[in-house]
């Protein structure tokens, strides 16, 4: 009866470790404050009224994308993470992650979210998020270690896909 008990308290931790380090690789926080520029965006872009049930889709459909953009941007970066503090106990440094499964599902849940984009928003959107996708992983992502202007090479194509969730 003890071996069952600690089998499953083991589980259980196992369970809720694999769950804070997939919320780490999706840099649930940072996906966060995307969501709500999303949902700024697309309200100031509903000139014809609030459609709750599209800005719910674009809600998921962009958290789908950035969760994966954040889960690929670990990827490239595991061994600069290796070298900080602040980063080294992340999931991928501390390889309770391996590349691969975050290499599968980061391209995985990007990819799903694109597609969803499209089908349930717009082609548009879904353009846009993938430009924002493959700009923050092959501009920004290099480029933030080499000057602060990195940080507008993301602004355009955010800026282009807050406003077309709010288009039909």
């Amino acid at each position: 009866m003890k071996s069952s008990a600690a089998t499953s308290a083991k589980q259980t931790f196992s369970f809720s470790t694999r769950v804070a380090d997939y919320s780490e690789l999706f840099k649930v926080r940072l996906t966060l404050l995307v969501l709500i520029t999303t949902g700024v965006g697309f309200y100031l872009a509903s000139a014809f009224g609030f459609d709750s049930l599209l800005f719910l889709h674009a809600i998921v459909g962009t958290a789908l994308v950035a969760g994966g953009a954040a889960a690929l941007n670990q990827v490239l970066e595991r061994e600069w993470d290796k070298r900080m503090r602040r980063t080294q106990n992340r999931p991928l440094p501390a390889r309770r992650l391996s590349v691969q499964e975050a290499c599968i599902v980061g391209l995985l849940i990007s990819l799903v979210g694109m597609v969803y984009l499209a089908g349930w928003v717009n082609p548009l959107a879904s353009l846009l998020a993938g430009l924002t996708w493959v700009i923050y992983l092959f501009v920004y992502t290099p480029l933030k270690r080499k000057t602060l202007l990195n940080t507008l090479v993301v602004r355009f194509p955010v800026r282009c896909h807050l406003s077309s969730v709010g288009l039909r």
